[in-house]
């Protein structure tokens, strides 16, 4: 007869006990010194403040946010959109001294990611030239700043849309997807009509003279509760009629198509109007430890959570941990329909002598650590908590204690800017948070 190693473990079983010593798990039978207590530990605590968001990346996202909302909670904040274009299909010898028609600016609206906000708050958006170069080949963040001309197109209107339009593509009719729907004003509209010959042509040509478009959400100052941010898709898609574009229609039956760039250089930047109270005293005390911290989609906020007592774990010395989550509760009433809580939240560490991200020893696979790999961190619904993988972050910080090196475990947790993209928030209750350790250690 075969014995595998599961029918083996079954038997043993039956012989082996287990019995709890000091809340300890001790397994007997591996002789003498060799027992293996394992520990659990429920008793971490932690503090928390609320410092700026420094780290989310602009660019190479598949979508965008734009408006502005007055969250009751945080304040003001807006989310805007830098964008290169593209030629479309090259025209040769492009009559461009004309007057055109009109110009039209199209951003397609993603209705299946969810609007956060007021929905129903109309919002204003200034269309502008982009004057600050956008390089495929470079890494922008969401904060980065950005220079313009003063453009006069301003759009006054909601960012939720359901409807299909009907446009025309050289005198033939084009159905586009809900979205945003812009005529430009004449400074702009001549400006893309009038550019040198080569431009229409070549994408080289196009980008040395004309850097771009600035799509900004305006703070027009909205109540508290009103606002939102929208979702957009301002990526190019091989059918015009999909895809983000500007058309610029002349001598009446006919168009010239500049679609938007790929999403390496398109941005997306945000900036805050101003914080609530609460968040200000947080932002004003970079040292101080809070109980309720904040975190913020866009250029704007991110939860600082430290762990006070690591060094309990090690008071016997090394041990090696087999299991750590870390669970944390969103503040009791902080959720509805109009700000709900995001699908997902980041959870990373904070860079050797800075608070900008970096990933957590968890998210890296140890057999290639190029490959990253999931920590949990999805929304329960039934609690309004996320749940953590901490378990080899919890073993680095461990073992440099006993090694003398006085780490700081310190999470940063923040909104993610992709897969999925929401402008939304948390507001954190740091006394419900749960840090369960499951440890070994050779007596």
């Amino acid at each position: 007869m075969r014995i595998t190693l599961t029918m083996l473990l079954i038997i043993t079983g039956a012989f082996f006990s287990c019995k709890k010593q000091t809340g300890n798990i001790v397994i007997e039978g591996q002789g003498g010194a060799g027992d293996i207590s394992l520990r659990i530990n429920e008793s971490l605590t932690v503090t928390g403040r609320t410092i700026k968001e420094d780290s989310l990346v602009g660019n190479n996202l598949n979508y965008s946010l734009l408006g502005t909302a007055n969250d009751p909670e945080l304040g003001i904040y807006s989310n805007s959109i830098l964008t290169r274009l593209s030629v479309f299909q090259p025209v040769a010898d492009f009559p461009n001294t004309v007057v055109p028609d009109s110009v039209i600016l199209h951003i397609p609206f993603i209705e299946g990611l969810n609007f956060y906000g007021n929905y129903q708050t109309k919002q204003f958006v200034r269309i502008s030239e982009l004057t600050t170069a956008v390089t495929a080949s470079t890494t922008y963040y969401q904060g980065m700043d950005y220079n313009k001309t003063l453009g006069s197109t301003l759009y006054n209107g909601l960012l939720y849309f359901w409807e299909n339009r009907v446009i025309k593509n050289n005198n033939v009719d084009l159905v586009i997807p809900p979205g945003l729907y812009i005529k430009l004003a004449p400074d702009l509209a001549n400006r893309l009509a009038n550019l040198p010959k080569d431009n229409y042509e070549s994408n080289e040509a196009l980008y040395a003279e004309f850097k771009g478009l600035v799509i900004e959400a305006v703070n027009n100052d909205p109540r508290s509760g009103f606002g939102g941010f929208g979702v957009f898709n301002t990526a190019s898609t091989p059918t015009i009629g999909d895809g983000a574009k500007v058309i610029v229609y002349y001598n009446d039956t006919s168009n010239f198509i500049f679609s938007m760039s790929n999403k390496s250089t398109t941005v997306n930047v945000g900036k805050s109007g101003g914080y609530n109270s609460n968040v200000a005293a947080q932002l004003n005390s970079p040292a101080g430890n809070f109980t309720t911290v904040y975190a913020q989609g866009g250029n704007s906020l991110k939860a600082v959570v430290e762990i006070t007592n690591i060094n309990d774990l090690v008071s016997d010395g090394k041990i090696i941990v087999n299991g750590a989550s870390m669970t944390i509760f969103l503040k009791d009433n902080t959720v509805n329909t109009t700000y709900p809580a995001p699908p997902r939240l980041n959870l990373l560490k904070q860079q050797s002598g800075t608070i900008r991200n970096t990933l957590i020893a968890d998210q890296r696979d140890v057999s290639n650590p190029n490959n990253l790999i999931s920590i949990g961190g999805d929304l329960n619904k039934k609690d309004n908590s996320y749940t953590f993988n901490i378990t080899r972050q919890i073993q680095s910080w461990a073992n440099d204690f006993v090694d003398g090196k006085n780490p700081k475990p310190i999470f940063n947790i923040s909104i993610p800017s992709d897969n999925p993209i929401t402008g939304g928030r948390v507001i954190i209750d740091l006394t419900k948070t749960k840090i369960k350790v499951t440890s070994a250690v050779t007596n």
